[in-house]
């Protein structure tokens, strides 16, 4: 098996944690073995990394071939050796968003799980970014996202993905087809050709972040390409570090690196072809959106999928990919707010209405899914975007505009459940138009009504001109659900108004609790 890309560590294996991840990637499968000796830290014990040929079979087929298949087989059954060795039963296994795009998919996974006993976790675009973005936030790079204004590039073989930061604020997040070895399959142009077209293939993601950011300098780049920064260490002499380069230098060093034929980069780095191709188109790709973009800067950090889900295995509990957002939920939230930002939504209206759903969840908690706290309140944020198309029928235009969005962190079926929840904040229950919901599964569909009763009833509490809501408590009685409300200010006068609003969102409620929703002032300890 091939060692690139990881340091073996002469240690006990005595260790408090071992932990394992498989990243089966476009052109590469790798293995990382680390340590977690229990206080959020990591080192890398072991790690493999071994070619494949995936990406090139679904950019230019669109399946993947029987023997490419085989050779991610016989990568893994060795890989599950090295894991007896360690007494590691159960690793992580993850496979890239680039998997997904073939269409024999999932019989691929299912061969696998066959063969080997591994059953992989399909990422998907959202989480690979979310894991990168966990990565760099706890990682050294952390104090150069948290001032001025950053565009943190993922840069993977399928796709580029774009978190833009403005003081460590999320303000958009987008996923291009414009990953490296997919142009090279896409573009079947000598290089000096393709130089030539891709300006004008990526001059539009600058100018669409920048106007929807509403900025005009972007102050350094983050680039996380676990190709380039790997060339980068071949190239100065280093191991795992942060490449912080001015534009001059990473023009120089691009150039180097360009001006030296295929045969002689597999000579003098140890890249073989496939891989010193994508290195090449990598650098044309970052270096064109790092050049239209302006920035002064640009860094490789020492990061990659494989040690940004490993990091997340350290600090979280948990399935995946749910731990991916664990202690990030505030991050994923403002990645909401800066879609709601583009659509010139009303943002105290929509902090204050997601701030009123969280509320109404944790007190029926327990009649919902854990993960659907964070899509509720994602739904109240951009229940309201549609205003950006017309008034009229804006829940429509909402769902519509939330379907077509990129949220991070959350998966396409998860997009799609927000989707309905938004579509279902006004009007009645879901009629003959909601033909996409009732294609939907049983416990998607249930989970959609639940949470489009608590948005509706927290877009009604939220209304501008009422009181806020300091506190909530929901009970169950014989006859009906008491919803009680604390107002700021004891400004129960206002609350024949809130009954009224409340009056035309509970039917969702009243039907899927099965029981009548009245509307009364918190009665405390204190006094009435």
């Amino acid at each position: 098996m091939g060692g690139y890309g990881g340091q073996v560590l002469h240690a006990t294996r005595e260790t408090p944690r071992l932990l394992a991840v498989i990243d089966v990637g476009s052109h590469a499968v790798r293995l990382v073995i680390a340590e977690a000796p229990g206080d959020n830290s990591w080192r890398v014990l072991e790690s493999f990394w071994n070619p494949v040929t995936l990406g090139n079979d679904i950019f230019s087929r669109g399946v993947v071939r029987h023997s490419s298949l085989a050779t991610v087989v016989t990568i893994l059954q060795q890989y599950r050796e090295v894991l007896s060795s360690w007494k590691i039963s159960e690793p992580c296994v993850v496979a890239s968003s680039t998997l997904a795009g073939a269409s024999n998919a999932e019989t691929c996974i299912e061969r696998i799980e066959s063969a080997t006993g591994f059953r992989l976790n399909l990422l998907e675009p959202a989480d690979e970014a979310l894991a990168i973005l966990r990565a760099c936030l706890r990682g050294e790079e952390a104090t150069r996202l948290a001032t001025g204004t950053t565009w943190l590039l993922v840069a993977r073989s399928g796709l580029t993905q774009s978190v833009v930061l403005k003081d460590g604020v999320i303000m958009l997040y987008g996923a291009h087809d414009d990953g490296a070895l997919r142009f090279s399959r896409n573009f079947d142009l000598p290089e000096s050709d393709l130089e030539r077209v891709l300006p004008f293939v990526l001059s539009q993601p600058v100018q669409s972040i920048k106007s929807w950011c509403g900025i005009e300098q972007i102050d350094r780049c983050v680039a996380v390409s676990e190709d380039i920064s790997g060339l980068l260490d071949r190239v100065r002499d280093t191991t795992g570090v942060s490449h912080d380069l001015t534009a001059d230098k990473f023009g120089e060093l691009r150039k180097f690196v360009l001006a030296c034929p295929q045969e002689e980069m597999a000579s003098r780095w140890g890249l073989d072809g496939n891989r010193a191709v994508t290195i090449r188109i990598g650098l044309l790709v970052i270096g064109m959106l790092f050049e239209q973009s302006g920035a002064g800067r640009i860094i490789f950090p020492p990061i990659h999928l494989t040690s940004a889900v490993v990091d997340a295995l350290v600090r979280t509990e948990g399935g995946f990919p749910d731990l991916l957002r664990d202690g990030f939920e505030g991050e994923i939230l403002e990645g909401a707010h800066a879609i709601g930002r583009k659509f010139k939504y009303d943002e105290a209206h929509a902090r204050e209405c997601e701030r009123i759903a969280g509320l109404l969840y944790d007190q029926l908690a327990q009649s919902f899914q854990p993960r659907e706290r964070l899509l509720v309140r994602v739904a109240a944020i951009l229940h309201d975007i549609g205003m950006y198309i017309g008034s009229k029928g804006h829940h429509r235009y909402s769902a519509e505009l939330v379907a077509a969005s990129d949220i991070l962190g959350l998966s396409a079926c998860e997009v799609q459940e927000v989707s309905w929840t938004v579509r279902f904040h006004r009007k009645g229950l879901p009629g003959g138009t909601a033909i996409g919901y009732k294609a939907m599964d049983r416990s998607a569909r249930l989970a959609v009504f639940r949470m489009a009763a608590i948005l509706r009833l927290a877009v009604a509490l939220s209304e501008p001109g009422l009181p806020r809501i300091e506190a909530i408590s929901i009970r169950f009685g014989e006859s009906a659900a008491i919803l009680s409300v604390g107002l700021e200010g004891k400004r129960y006068e206002f609350l024949e108004i809130m009954r009224v609003l409340l009056n035309n969102k509970k039917q969702y409620f009243e039907h899927y609790f099965g029981t009548d929703l009245v509307l009364e002032r918190l009665r405390t300890v204190d006094g009435p």
